[in-house]
């Protein structure tokens, strides 16, 4: 999309433009490398992108958003507030997916994660390819096939809150059930807590026969020499299915 086209769909957050170019995808990350992005300056408490965008460019980006004007090369937009702009022109970036799909939104205050993998499971059972957006992960038509489960049920844990000092029920568990406890007068170190990694290579067939487009491999606090092996190991088989 040109740069310009960008700049008369969100007019309303546009205050300038100067110059034009053809933009691929938005970018916030100034270390990450881009084809032809676009990178937003967003201020924040502590850091200000505008510091960074030299360093965006560096990597590929093409065009900015910015909130001032820059002393720098490429094509920019000046809006009144990139932290706003950013979701309408991702939108128009993307082509509004939101407006080809039916969405559901879930509020309250204990159990919205165990609803939206009720929801997702019923739509999914009808029919229907679903995705999740949610504080455990995002998925679109993807499945776990390898790691360590939650050992209590999703949304009703206070361990976390209890030992990690942050609620595991908001996307911030402190992982305690995964950590070495001692039990008793035994003072050797033990995982109690810490459920088998579940594996699913066995079923690889089954899994893409049923139309799982991603497959999802739960790492959190393992070594990335874990990781690394468990993902080849799966790619290895997938690989031979094909």
């Amino acid at each position: 999309m040109k740069l310009s086209d960008l700049a008369r769909a969100c007019a309303q957050y546009v205050t300038e433009r100067r110059g034009d170019c053809e933009v691929l995808l938005p970018c916030m990350d100034s270390r990450k490398k881009t084809e032809r992005g676009l990178f937003f300056c967003i201020s924040g408490a502590r850091f200000d992108a505008h510091d960074y965008a030299a360093q965006a460019v560096q990597n590929g980006a093409a065009a900015l958003v910015v909130e001032r004007f820059l002393p720098l090369d490429v094509p920019q937009l000046l809006v009144t507030d990139t932290r706003l702009a950013f979701g309408p022109m991702c939108a128009e970036l993307y082509g509004h997916p939101a407006r080809q799909m039916k969405m559901v939104g879930i509020t309250g205050t204990k159990g919205k994660t165990t609803t939206s993998y009720l929801i997702k499971a019923i739509l999914e059972q009808a029919g229907y390819k679903c995705g999740l957006i949610g504080t455990t992960g995002n998925m679109i038509g993807s499945t776990f096939i390898h790691g360590s489960m939650c050992y209590c049920y999703s949304g009703q844990c206070l361990f976390s809150s209890i030992l990690g000092g942050r609620s595991g029920n908001r996307g911030r568990c402190a992982q305690p059930c995964r950590l070495p406890y001692t039990v008793g007068g035994n003072r050797r170190e033990c995982y109690p807590l810490s459920l088998k990694d579940m594996c699913t290579i066995e079923n690889i067939p089954e899994l893409i026969d049923a139309g799982i487009d991603s497959f999802k491999i739960e790492g959190r606090m393992k070594k990335p020499e874990y990781a690394a092996g468990v993902t080849a190991v799966y790619r290895k088989y997938i690989d031979k299915y094909y």
